[in-house]
């Protein structure tokens, strides 16, 4: 599609403008984002989201996400992006939206990784007060959620022999504990790339094609913990969930410190918490696995699976 065309959908002339095509990791099957630059050089006037391939149909998502769970989301205190328009043409379709500034949280926590503890607590500060301010008591709507992991969970029994039972294990966990989930909005792909941090430690969130507003509790901030943590140590996710929620020590207490932030989380059975946890990366790897080869991020599968193998230590710990 010539980029012409979406300076036209901004309408804006893309004379003497520049601008700069990137890609994210799944290469020319995921979406392209197009930034453009008009007088200052430091900072785009505006991005367009060109999806291609198995992104095709994210655009519309995150359209409506953006327009439905946006406002609350700023109002708790992150910078999201809002929709100018969106539009197709031909074969082609764009997402156009507000420039939101800030670096990759990615980036920061790997040149400085003490600087951890600060962007979990801007992080928490923001995602509880979203949470409490989408918060939806127990119905049928949580329940639901809970058997899309269980289906899952067969899918990585079918993968790893070693996993055997785990499907039924959870089934009859969630049987037990289905009425009592309540739900809240969430991202659903909180990784420390989707997070900008500002010159005054603000934050910024992009890539909301996953969210929804009807997500587990406390989902969000398992994956966003794990993925800063795996950030700052420039480990593996599966050994930053270790670090997180099995090893004794100080990672864990911080991690038991940042979920009592949530109002919530004291009305929660610890069994609801359990399950949330294993339903959180199991949806994850679903996403993983439903992908071609090449266009998937293993890493997930991999939680999923030793999730499987560990459950009783995993569980011992989450409900203590």
């Amino acid at each position: 599609m010539p980029l012409e065309w979406l300076f036209t959908l901004a309408g804006a002339s893309p004379m003497g403008r520049d601008w700069l095509v990137r890609l994210g990791w799944r290469g020319r099957a995921g979406a392209a984002v197009v930034y453009w630059f008009a007088n200052d050089h430091r900072r785009p006037t505006g991005v367009a989201k060109v999806p291609a391939g198995i992104a095709g149909d994210d655009m519309g998502a995150e359209d409506v996400a953006l327009r439905t769970l946006g406002p609350a989301a700023r109002a708790a205190g992150a910078r999201v992006p809002e929709v100018v328009r969106s539009a197709s043409r031909e074969s082609a379709g764009a997402l156009l939206l507000t420039a939101v500034e800030g670096h990759p949280a990615a980036r920061l926590l790997a040149r400085r990784p003490q600087q951890l503890p600060a962007l979990l607590d801007s992080l928490v500060a923001w995602l509880s007060a979203w949470n409490f301010a989408t918060y939806v008591a127990a119905d049928d709507t949580g329940g639901g959620h809970l058997l899309e992991a269980v289906a899952v969970a067969r899918k990585v029994e079918n993968r790893a022999p070693e996993a055997a039972g785990y499907a039924s294990w959870l089934d009859g966990l969630c049987a037990e504990v289905a009425s009592q989930v309540p739900t809240v909005a969430a991202h659903n792909d909180l990784t420390m790339w989707n997070v900008l941090v500002g010159s005054g430690n603000e934050i910024s969130v992009l890539d909301w094609e996953a969210a929804r507003p009807d997500g587990l509790p406390l989902a969000d901030l398992f994956y966003t913990l794990v993925d800063a943590v795996a950030a700052a140590t420039k480990s593996a996710r599966l050994d930053a969930l270790r670090a997180c929620f099995t090893a004794p020590g100080r990672v864990l207490h911080v991690a038991r410190a940042l979920a009592s932030r949530f109002g919530y989380v004291e009305r929660l059975p610890p069994e609801v918490i359990d399950v949330c946890f294993h339903a959180c990366w199991l949806l994850h790897a679903d996403d993983a696995l439903r992908r071609r080869a090449g266009q998937t991020d293993e890493e997930f599968i991999q939680i999923a699976e030793w999730l499987a193998r560990e459950r009783p230590r995993v569980s011992a710990l989450l409900l203590t």
